[in-house]
């Protein structure tokens, strides 16, 4: 092979790797660990004694389990790797420091990460449709995300602008707050809810996690609750 041929066959090799290279999608969560699920405990009923022959006035206030979302917490290990298509690793490097995103989607065949955008009132809408709650609910999908404000960041490799998708915070300490805990919804040909990843932050009940996020589920109790699809991307 001559000196011309030897360098045009590096070139072409060098725009192949180059591709793979930039080529970043979010993909499957390899393993789940430490799975639980918590709720409050059932709990008799409020004792309360008046005198015969008396009307009483009393004002009562209650916190009731919302069933018609779901949340998950949790911490984040994960590792960069060249592998090949059977994910065998030619060489890997372990994260001590996690950022990027976790996605939770309905959806049951690849996301399109190319064309991905912000989810568009009609793709709430027709969200909250399928899954039975009324745009007017308290707790609807609409009244939920109901911010603007979130950093930019990239869903594989399209460019999320800051503070352009419907967003909101999730609890830190049990109170509300707007510094961490970011989730705001993408859409492809369902929602895709996305929490931006944090490192060891304080977490809704002062335990330290990576990521929070909360989703909707059917709210026709007598149904299946629905199925989410996890994916992640550490950058």
């Amino acid at each position: 092979m001559d000196e011309k041929h030897r360098m045009l066959g590096f070139c072409i090799l060098s725009l192949v790797l180059l591709s793979a290279a930039y080529a970043i999608e979010p993909t499957a969560v390899d393993v789940l660990s430490n799975i639980s699920s918590e709720q409050p405990p059932i709990e008799i009923g409020t004792q309360l004694n008046t005198s015969g022959g008396t009307v009483s006035t009393v004002n009562f206030d209650a916190t009731t389990q919302n069933p018609r979302w779901k949340g998950f917490v949790g911490n984040i290990t994960g590792k960069f790797a060249l592998q090949d298509s059977k994910n065998t690793s030619l060489y890997d490097w372990t994260l001590t420091t996690v950022q990027g995103e976790v996605y939770a989607t309905r959806q049951n065949t690849l996301v399109g990460w190319s064309t991905v955008s912000c989810a568009s009132p009609a793709n709430i809408s027709t969200e909250e449709s399928e899954l039975g709650f009324a745009s007017a609910d308290e707790d609807s999908i609409n009244k939920t995300f109901n911010l603007t404000t979130h950093a930019q960041f990239y869903a594989g490799d399209t460019l999320i602008s800051a503070n352009s998708c419907y967003s909101t915070y999730l609890n830190v300490g049990g109170q509300s707050q707007s510094d961490n805990f970011s989730e705001l919804i993408l859409a492809d040909k369902k929602l895709i809810y996305t929490s931006l990843l944090e490192n060891s932050v304080q977490g809704f009940n002062n335990e330290t996690y990576d990521y929070q996020l909360i989703v909707p589920d059917n709210t026709n109790q007598s149904s299946a609750s629905e199925l989410y699809y996890f994916y992640i991307e550490l950058i």
